[in-house]
């Protein structure tokens, strides 16, 4: 599931309607493609626990991939990256 631009308080509920509607359809196991992500803020990250919280409720996961250094720095300062399994962009 691949995710663009900025990822902030303005679109958070977008991101957050589009995890969910993921979860609804039965897939439990989800990956999150940032590649093209410019900007991530902690109201992102919360929707992404959220997630991944009613992921694992069903034995599912989030995996998210293809983190840029300057939006890998946001989920390494609030711990985020202990929580979901975060891989950075490929060099």
């Amino acid at each position: 599931m691949p995710f663009s631009g900025e990822l902030d308080l303005a679109v958070a509920p977008a991101v957050r309607s589009r995890l969910l509607d993921v979860l609804a359809e039965g897939r439990s196991r989800i990956v999150i493609d940032l590649r093209d992500v410019t900007f991530m803020d902690s109201t992102c990250l919360g929707v992404m626990i959220g997630a991944l919280k009613r992921a694992r409720a069903v034995g599912g996961d989030i995996q998210v991939h293809n983190v840029a250094p300057n939006v890998m720095r946001t989920f390494v300062l609030t711990g985020v990256d202990t929580a979901l399994s975060v891989k950075p962009l490929p060099e």
